[in-house]
């Protein structure tokens, strides 16, 4: 039939304001769009990493120039990708094929292949390593023991097969994102066990399960003859891993005595001993954030200008704290006392704050298997001291630089390798040389010369109440900071923003946000979400948060997000992961934790640290079931583990949690 102008005009217009309709949609709810890359499109996900189902391996019978084996990787059902995929594997793109071409075998099967670089024999001695470090009196799997001639490669009952490109018969279970009864399954669809006991015998290998920060047991796998495997054969590989070689004391949270006060790195203004801005002093620090031969700011104005936040607090996201004046006086006027009198400027040497720890926080990299280009943070945390009237008390105010690492590729695993050989050393003068070969890389000036000020800083983070108002500006407050170089008043100081991914405690247990969490639940579950500034027309983001700790009880009952008077929060663990994500409720009831995971603590006194650092079980605060057991240092220990030993080919498995905490 004929289609007039008229007609074709309408139509035209119709159409136009259904793309409108869809748009306006799209951006008013933050409704998901599913885009489909084209057949030869090649899509870049370091922004957006798929998870992984799956990973096989295959010896080439002739090398090329692009490696020596086939690798074929399965992603999590569901995951929109094109049939071309690019991954950044030794430092180098690898394209992953499912387009039936250039070596893939079937065209749209799921099934991705590329020609890698795999050294066979370094997955056999890793195995033969974690094996021995887990089972110290068990005999290792080096080839010869166990012949690889049952064809049982891994839990499941899966077999060897002479198909280049087949995979265990099983098919992998992808990973839940729901999990509350240990039924986890990982990436390789080794399913875990509750059972926490175990370590493997001659014939397996059990590794720590977590679902992101929870762990929920443990996942077994058979051994493979890595060794032996010939070309054609198929093998898993398998994200295994050990916390045994990591010594969390020496490689992720340092609150050893001979370094947190090493005469020669930091000071003491109680005694005035050690040496004064050493380089993991307070003031030291200020000043390589101040960087004042680029920036020309004063460092001890750039500190005073920052204290002064809290006398006259800037409004962010619309939320404004209420003025803790303790601050002049708890801080500030014995700060300046110490510095000459009023009217001197601050003399950043005599700086009234602690170190408590210096913490590594590789495990908040991002997957740079897909191209991504950071390595997490490295971290400095410092506690307030009490210099009134010539004391040195110890008061509950902490401050934590989070300085981020840029690298990517193999320099990831280089920058870890660092901290892993860290473990390996005794406390002392050698320790603390190689610890500040480490941390000079991100806390001096210029360390980032394409960030502001030419600071690695990502941002700074307070936890108080040692300034708290009398009620009702009696809780704890969490606040952050972030230096700009927007050409504003205030660039180059440090500006409050916004506490990422936590509402203003306004919105707890209130019907806006359990809508938002309904709204969200899929990215929720995935860790993968963030907290916009307004929702439902609402101010939504946090300027602050707020532990609200009425009765002094330890852990602060009911900071935890929840269902609001009438709406109910439908997937109950969206509800808690989207809480322990949260500044407010991580740092109380979810976790079981009294406001801080290090502990202030006064000078010649090891910080003490959280349970759910060290490894603590918490009932569900909303529903009483289930019971999630959290380890902090056994999760990062396995990933530091598993990064370090690992070829680099399994950087793309990797899913951070988020940077919050």
């Amino acid at each position: 039939m004929k289609t007039t102008k008229p007609m074709m005009y309408k139509l035209i217009a119709l159409a136009a304001a259904g793309a409108l309709l869809i748009s306006t949609l799209v951006s008013q709810y933050d409704l998901p769009v599913e885009r489909t890359a084209s057949a030869q499109t090649t899509t870049n996900l370091a922004d957006n990493p798929p998870e992984i189902s799956s990973m096989t391996a295959s010896p080439l019978s002739t090398p090329t120039s692009q490696g020596n084996a086939q690798l074929v990787v399965k992603f999590v059902a569901g995951t929109a990708l094109g049939s071309q995929v690019t991954a950044r594997i030794d430092d180098r793109d690898v394209l992953l094929r499912d387009d039936g071409q250039g070596g893939d075998a079937l065209a749209g099967d799921g099934k991705y292949s590329g020609i890698i670089n795999l050294n066979f024999q370094e997955l056999a001695n890793n195995q033969s390593r974690i094996d021995s470090l887990n089972n110290p009196n068990t005999l290792t799997f080096d080839g010869t023991e166990a012949a690889m001639t049952s064809s049982t490669i891994d839990s499941e009952s899966t077999t060897v097969s002479d198909d280049p490109y087949a995979e265990p018969e099983v098919e992998p279970t992808p990973a839940p994102t729901t999990t509350t009864d240990g039924s986890f399954a990982s990436f390789d669809g080794s399913t875990a066990t509750t059972d926490k006991s175990g370590g493997g015998s001659s014939t397996t290998v059990d590794v720590t399960a977590f679902s992101k920060r929870a762990q929920v047991g443990l996942k077994r796998y058979q051994k493979i003859n890595y060794a032996g495997v010939k070309p054609g054969q198929v093998v898993p590989l398998y994200r295994i891993g050990t916390s045994n070689s990591i010594d969390p004391e020496k490689s992720l949270v340092i609150r050893d005595l001979s370094v947190v006060q090493d005469a020669s790195r930091t000071f003491n203004p109680c005694t005035n001993t050690g040496t004064p801005m050493g380089k993991w002093t307070f003031g030291y620090l200020m000043t390589q954030l101040a960087n004042q031969t680029q920036t020309g700011i004063d460092p001890r104005e750039f500190t005073r200008q920052w204290l002064n936040k809290w006398l006259a607090p800037p409004t962010v996201n619309g939320f404004t704290p209420t003025v803790r004046q303790r601050m002049q006086t708890l801080i500030i006027d014995p700060w300046q006392a110490a510095s000459g009198g009023p009217g001197q400027p601050l003399d950043l040497s005599k700086a009234p704050f602690r170190l408590l720890s210096i913490v590594n926080r590789i495990d908040l990299r991002r997957n740079n298997g897909f191209g991504g280009r950071d390595a997490g943070e490295g971290r400095f945390v410092f506690s307030a001291i009490d210099r009134r009237n010539g004391g040195c008390g110890t008061l509950q105010f902490t401050v934590i630089f989070e300085y981020g690492i840029d690298r990517q590729g193999n320099a990831v695993r280089d920058w870890a390798r660092q901290w892993y050989d860290l473990s390996s050393m005794s406390f002392g003068p050698q320790f603390n040389a190689a610890l500040e070969a480490i941390t000079e890389q991100f806390a001096r000036a210029g360390a980032a010369p394409s960030k502001p000020n030419g600071s690695a800083l990502n941002q700074l983070r307070t936890n108080e109440i040692a300034i708290a108002n009398a009620s009702p500006d009696d809780d704890w407050q969490l606040r952050e900071f972030r230096l700009f170089a927007d050409g504003a008043p205030d660039a180059g100081q440090l500006r409050m923003v916004t506490v990422k991914l936590t509402p203003d405690t306004s919105r707890m247990a209130a019907d806006t946000t359990a809508r938002f969490i309904n709204h969200k639940t899929q990215l929720i579950l995935q860790e993968r979400h963030t907290v916009p500034e307004i929702w439902e027309g609402l101010n939504f983001l946090g300027g602050f948060s707020d532990v609200v700790n009425p009765t002094n009880a330890f852990p602060p009952p009911n900071n935890f997000w929840r269902d609001g008077p009438t709406v109910h929060i439908t997937n109950r663990e969206a509800r808690h992961k989207f809480s322990i994500n949260t500044c407010n409720a991580c740092h109380a009831t979810e976790t079981a934790t009294a406001f801080t995971h290090v502990k202030p603590a006064p000078f010649n006194t090891v910080a003490g640290l959280s349970g759910f650092m060290t490894g603590i079980d918490v009932v569900d605060p909303a529903d009483g079931t289930p019971t999630r057991h959290f380890n902090e240092f056994e999760r990062r220990a396995l990933d530091l583990d598993q990064l370090v030993n690992l070829p680099s080919v399994f950087q793309m498995s990797h899913q951070r949690v988020p940077m919050t905490h």
